[in-house]
């Protein structure tokens, strides 16, 4: 369970930072749209947790054994982490200005681009295991509290550090993942 948090934690600070630059371009946000945004970015969040938890299942038995399906869980979840951190790393500077066009209706696509990588990581659950019933409630408290805390934090104080969140994040996908593939591969020794 707090190796499922941490994992959420890593890949919710990609979101985080997307989330933060909208709060630092926006006008006005009241506590109701900071909600309001949070909930449709977390509903997206579960949505494509879902999706990819769904696509896995799907292809149930497919592979030989459980080793193997722990290795492929634990080399998508670190290919999420590295793919965050080597993007955060690449980032130029965030240029803040007023986006008097964000909405629900522009945050929704903007949530589902941001959440593809959660689709590979509800992959990589359900390859591992573990029940969409044990995630479902970290992964929405979790995105739902980054949200919020990105929206508020980006509103007040602007979007820094923005690659030193992003690198974090993906470094601790990619440390817990690389320790669950090395503890599948001592255990195979």
């Amino acid at each position: 369970m707090l190796k499922t948090l941490l994992i959420f934690f890593g890949l919710s600070l990609d979101g985080f930072i997307v989330m933060m630059q909208k709060g630092a371009t926006v006008r006005d946000l009241s506590e109701k749209n900071k909600i309001i945004y949070s909930l449709v970015y977390m509903a997206v969040n579960l949505i494509t947790l879902a999706v990819g938890y769904g696509l896995a299942v799907t292809f149930d038995g497919v592979l030989p054994d459980g080793t193997a399906q722990i290795a492929i869980a634990s080399m998508l979840i670190m290919a999420a982490g590295i793919y965050i951190a080597v993007k955060s790393f690449l980032n130029r500077p965030f240029i803040e200005k007023l986006d008097s066009n964000f909405n629900i209706y522009t945050l929704i696509p903007l949530a589902f681009f941001t959440n593809i990588k959660t689709m590979i990581v509800g992959i990589g659950f359900a390859l591992l295991g573990v029940s969409l019933k044990s995630v479902i409630l970290p992964a929405a408290a979790v995105t739902f509290l980054m949200s919020y805390t990105a929206l508020s934090f980006g509103y007040s104080h602007g979007a820094a550090e923005q690659r030193l969140i992003g690198i974090a994040g993906g470094t601790l996908m990619v440390i817990l993942s690389a320790y669950t593939l090395f503890k599948v591969i001592l255990a195979a020794v």
